[in-house]
């Protein structure tokens, strides 16, 4: 009867072993698969991935989403355009709208001037449908412009 007990720990010890390898596997995975849909940055905490700044300021915000799992944050959408030129690989990118809480892809995003923004660059992020907006690219071949004096190390 004794051996009966053992072989049933024994076993039970095994299921658990396993079952956490399987959990294990699965974070890692997870962890290296895409994501399909904007996640949210950790406000003033996550650091933008071109200047190095803190991404505080909702209205600015854009986050791309690369082959390996990785989301990196920009504070001004200014940054993201300087990062994307150099950058070989981008699965998603989003942009956080200037006073809506919500993120919008490049299909729909649309570009307002603003006198002001984080860095300096002058857009903000809006609905493409709202009137007098820039298009993705648009905005592309205007900050592109601006690469050469904008570019920090």
């Amino acid at each position: 009867m004794r051996d009966r007990v053992t072989i049933t720990v024994g076993t039970l010890v095994a299921i658990i072993v396993l079952a956490g390898a399987f959990w294990v596997y699965t974070m890692v995975f997870d962890a290296q698969t895409p994501a399909n849909e904007p996640v949210e940055p950790v406000w003033g905490k996550e650091v933008c991935a071109f200047c190095q700044m803190h991404v505080t300021e909702h209205g600015f915000a854009v986050q791309a989403h690369l082959p390996h799992g990785e989301t990196v944050f920009f504070d001004d959408p200014g940054c993201y355009f300087q990062w994307e030129s150099s950058t070989p690989a981008i699965n998603a990118v989003w942009f956080h709208h200037l006073s809506e809480n919500r993120w919008l892809k490049p299909t729909e995003v649309g570009f307002s001037k603003v006198a002001e923004s984080p860095m300096g660059f002058g857009l903000a992020a809006v609905h493409l449908a709202e009137p007098g907006v820039l298009s993705f690219a648009a905005a592309q071949a205007l900050l592109g412009k601006k690469s050469e004096t904008k570019r920090t190390p």
